[in-house]
């Protein structure tokens, strides 16, 4: 280690950094020991920073050790140093502060008079002699020490096996969100920026990165090697990042001058080959759009054994390897969606969140509602459908998160974050999926051109700075004006003041259609709560209103008007408006392509106009408007605002559907379907429908899948294989039979797509022995390894779908009591079995008698809540209550828990009530029963079907940590 008075000496050069101007409210609000911020008194402009993580040695705990020089400005005058540390040893015999060579005047150089800590408050203070000058730079120099972690975070190491059999280890970061003072001390809040010049120690056979490229090598006692990196942008202290060990690159093609390189361990190279493939390509689409090339001279992506999720540390990106890897013969569509749509959120970041960045924690839906949406556009520089992946995404597309936010526990995307110790809270709920569905209506209403020429406004106005979201309002509102998008009456757009209510409550809208046919039609707004008899708790001061923006395309319309902005508004103040000029006898579409946060019910005309023209025509109807029409009038079925019949009046035209959007939504509601009315006499003749909808789309795309097609093309084919099987279509089956019997006699071959596995598994095993489950146990457990979860959880299913009741009280064992099944995978599971009739019922009396010793790695609450969501008997309710007075709430989190678990029982029960006679009779006078296509002759409706494998593996991706 270098004395401190070398390395400052080293780095007097160009320290001052240009481009750190602060915006309004800067460091506004309390900041004291309570809340954990520091004081508005003094700002870093610029560290040098020295790590030396010391995992060489024979196994853990692994010390670690550096040296930080933090050069900062005087802001208001003090005369005493506060910066942030935790769990670290300071050398309090090295400690310089002293003044910068860079300071425009010439101050007095300070003069140490204490050094104290408080660990409470992760306050160190170097209290001086004399006060500091305001406008003047200074500098503090420390020697520090660790003990790195094991729970990746902080500065951690990383255990994995070699291929020699060995235990072996990586290093690297995860400083998001207050976890940079864990490894140096430093000013650990996002508002802080700064640039870097970082070194990392290493020995001679390891390879160390950071954030930028390495500029030059030293060589240090006892045989090790200081890489130096270049000088970082100005960044905050989470983004530092930097990756230790064996590793090597896949390299991605050229971009900007430099090879953009995906690092892992050796054994995983192979399976980074389709990240590199598409990283060059996502991050080229993100220059191009935001018309800001990336500026820095390297990307880097690394790989890392067990971490969760991935982090945007400026020029060298995490992952964990599961959210990365792809193997050619074991990854499925959804894995190959998921990996992208991860790089391209990260890459986006580098814009959204590093170059510009949140404030404080309160505003962190800039970096992540952002970066969600772009989960999907760059997606279309591989040829992929950018806006139809984010509207039917299971894992963070705007669909999915109208099921959370009707309810009284959501969220808003703006989280009230008043100390340090609530950061993380900024990252959960809504600040993900609705954040990203918040920045999808923007553009909706504003029109591509304006949004995009709006955030390329917002980047170029607040780089390098911490922002607020009244600045983006503001750069969209300039815009906007710029534009000439107005509101319809021609009055200025206040960004603001639309979006305000849409970022800082829970909750969306119902609007209602209600068609005069006389040209016009009203429009109101309600707050949409399903189920429907729930009591908002928490107070609003819009209370639970919106500006709703209106769009309308008719039978008359242009193709343009699926793109176009609002033709109306209900404003906040008002629960409706009135439409005019609408041509008679029309369908009517409104919130075009479901741009807009809010379901739509129509009148009973206007609905039967619009399936009249599916059964018609559909491609009239833009894909993701008939995906919208399918989903609302489900969910609304549910809530009690329509009979489903009105929801199954819009399927009759999926026979002919080759668009993934409609079928993805329609599969979620026919499952739950198949749940609640599977013991109804007439239950049957909804599964004969089903396959006759499902069969001749099947056919169509039939069982081969090309990496040269649209992602979501592979999805509607694995859907469909899945649907046609598992409702009995004879010749699904018998392909089914085949591959399986090839893949049983063989089972490390890859001769069954990982596409259809589940299917082929599931078929198999349903229709087998007790011998076809212990292979496929063992095939697991030989494989549980693996970093491919489409092949992990494949075989998990599989096992679910065993009809002997024997081998499911087999699996629970398993997953219970024995050590076969591994902990990381224990949870997907056990939702296998949980959304079965008898697996859900021996998962009960499970949860019943070990309900406060359940065993890690199984989440209590969603298996609950699966089970729960196939109750519809007065039965199944009393039997919930009995088991809430056996194991009561504890918590007010427990309390909503179980409230919505009775809210969501009651709602089945009463959804049956309302609809099983008009479902039977509308099956009976179905218009396509002649054209019905019959059951193989062995079959037996089973639940699950494949569809609840895939929406339990994305539910896997989901709790990882933000990314």
């Amino acid at each position: 280690m270098y004395p401190a008075a070398v390395l400052i000496l080293a780095t007097f050069l160009s320290i001052q950094v240009e481009g750190t101007s602060y915006p309004r409210g800067y460091r506004e609000g309390p900041r004291d020991e309570v809340d954990g911020r520091l004081p508005a008194t003094l700002r870093p402009y610029h560290y040098n920073l020295e790590l030396f993580p010391d995992f060489y040695g024979s196994g853990p705990p692994f010390p670690f050790s550096g040296h930080v020089d933090i050069f900062f400005d005087c802001e208001v005058e003090t005369n005493v140093v506060i910066i942030q540390s935790r769990g670290l040893t300071i050398n309090e015999s090295a400690i310089v502060v002293g003044v910068s060579p860079d300071t425009p005047g010439a101050p007095p150089n300070p003069v140490l008079d204490t050094f104290a800590e408080n660990p409470a408050a992760n306050f160190l203070y170097f209290h001086l002699v004399n006060n500091l000058v305001v406008g003047e730079k200074y500098f503090l120099s420390l020697d520090f020490s660790g003990t790195l972690r094991s729970d990746n975070n902080g500065l951690y190491y990383d255990p994995y096996q070699a291929e020699d059999g060995t235990t072996k280890y990586l290093v690297s970061a995860q400083f998001e969100s207050i976890e940079a003072r864990t490894a140096f001390p430093c000013f650990d809040e996002p508002d802080f920026k700064a640039t870097f010049d970082i070194r990392v120690v290493r020995s001679a056979s390891a390879v160390a990165l950071a954030n930028m490229p390495i500029v030059s090598t030293e060589s240090r006692p006892g045989g090790y090697f200081a890489e130096i990196y270049a000088r970082t942008p100005v960044m905050s202290s989470y983004l530092v990042c930097i990756g230790v060990g064996d590793i090597r690159p896949v390299i991605s093609q050229s971009i900007n001058g430099y090879e953009v390189r995906i690092w892992s361990r050796p054994q995983m190279l192979s399976e980074m080959q389709f990240a590199a493939d598409v990283a060059a390509k996502l991050q080229a689409w993100l220059d191009a759009e935001t018309q800001i090339t990336y500026r820095e001279p390297k990307m880097d992506h690394l790989a890392l054994p067990s971490k969760g999720g991935a982090m945007e540390n400026w020029g060298l990106i995490t992952y964990g390897e599961e959210s990365i890897a792809i193997n050619s013969q074991t990854s499925a569509a959804s894995g190959k969606l998921n990996v992208a749509s991860i790089i391209a959120h990260e890459i986006a970041h580098h814009w959204y969140g590093n170059l510009v960045t949140a404030q404080w924690w309160t505003e962190i839906w800039l970096n992540e509602g952002f970066a969600t949406n772009y989960n999907y556009f760059p997606t279309e520089s591989i040829g992929w459908e950018g806006s139809r992946a984010q509207q039917i995404d299971a894992r963070r597309g705007v669909q999915l998160f109208y099921d959370v936010d009707q309810k009284n526990t959501s969220d808003p995307v703006r989280k009230q974050i008043n100390t340090t110790w609530e950061a993380d809270n900024s990252f959960g709920g809504s600040t993900y999926p609705k954040g990203g569905a918040i920045i999808r209506m923007i553009r909706g209403i504003l029109t591509k051109s304006t949004f995009n020429r709006g955030m390329t406004r917002y980047l170029n106005n607040n780089e390098y700075t911490g922002v607020t979201t009244d600045e983006y309002m503001t750069a969209l509102t300039t815009q906007a004006a710029i534009d000439g998008v107005t509101y319809p009456d021609g009055s200025p757009l206040d960004m603001k003041v639309v979006m305000d209510p849409w970022l800082n409550q829970m909750g969306y809208p119902l609007v209602t259609f209600t068609d005069h046919n006389d040209g016009t039609a009203t429009v109101s707004r309600t707050h949409y709560l399903s189920p429907v008899n729930q009591i908002m708790e928490t107070p609003s001061p819009w209370n639970y209103a919106w500006h709703v923006p209106v769009t309308v395309v008719t039978s008359a319309s242009p193709p343009s008007a699926w793109d176009a902005g609002p033709v109306a508004w209900i404003d906040i103040a008002e629960t409706e408006t009135t439409l005019t000029g609408l041509p008679l006898n029309s369908w009517v579409v409104i919130n075009a392509k479901q741009n807009f946060f809010y379901r739509v019910l129509y009148d009973q005309t206007s609905l039967n106009r619009i399936s009249s023209q599916l059964s018609t025509d559909h491609s009239v109807i833009d894909a993701e408007s008939r995906s919208a029409v399918v989903e609302d009038t489900f969910a609304l079925s549910r809530a009690g605002y329509v009979s489903v019949t009105y929801a199954m009046d819009n399927t009759l035209y999926l026979s002919g559907e080759s668009v993934y959007n409609a079928w993805g939504s329609v599969l979620k509601h026919f499952a739950h379907t198949n749940r609640i009315f599977r013991t109804e006499t007439w239950f049957p003749s909804f599964v004969d429908y089903v396959r006759s909808q499902s069969v001749p789309v099947h056919q169509s795309l039939g069982w081969v899948y090309s990496d040269t097609e649209p992602i979501l093309t592979q999805h509607l084919r694995r859907d469909m294989v899945s649907t046609a099987c598992s409702y009995g279509d004879p010749g699904c089956l018998a392909t089914a039979r085949q591959q399986y019997a090839v893949k049983a006699a063989d089972p490390a071959s890859f001769s069954v797509d990982p596409n259809n596995l589940p299917t082929v598994l599931c078929t198999g095993v349903g229709e087998g022995t007790a011998a076809d489950w212990t292979l496929w146990l063992n095939v697991y457990i030989g494989r549980k390894s693996t970093q491919i979860r489409d092949e992990r959880y494949a075989y998990l299913f599989g096992l679910s779908c065993s009809q002997d009741e024997t081998q499911i009280d087999r699996y629970l064992d398993e997953l219970t009591v024995q050590s076969n099944i591994a902990q990381r995978d224990r949870n997907t599971a056990t939702q296998y079995l949980a959304v079965l009739d008898y697996g859900g019922r021996i998962l009960w009396n499970y949860l019943d008698t070990n309900w406060d010793a359940v065993r890690p790695g199984i989440n209590r609450w969603t298996t609950l809540n699966n089970i729960v969501a196939g109750f519809s008997t007065t039965a199944d309710a009393t039997k919930l209550n009995d088991f809430i007075g056996r194991h009561p709430p504890r918590s007010e989190s427990e309390r909503n828990n179980y409230a919505q678990a009775v809210l969501l029982a009651e709602q089945n029960i009463q959804w049956r009530i309302n609809n099983a006679n008009d479902l039977a009779i509308w099956l009976q006078s179905n218009p396509q029963r002649s054209q019905l296509i019959q059951p193989d002759p062995g079959f037996r409706m089973r639940i699950p079907s494949a569809w609840h494998h895939w929406t339990t593996v994305v539910e896997s991706y989901k709790t990882d940590f933000p990314f």
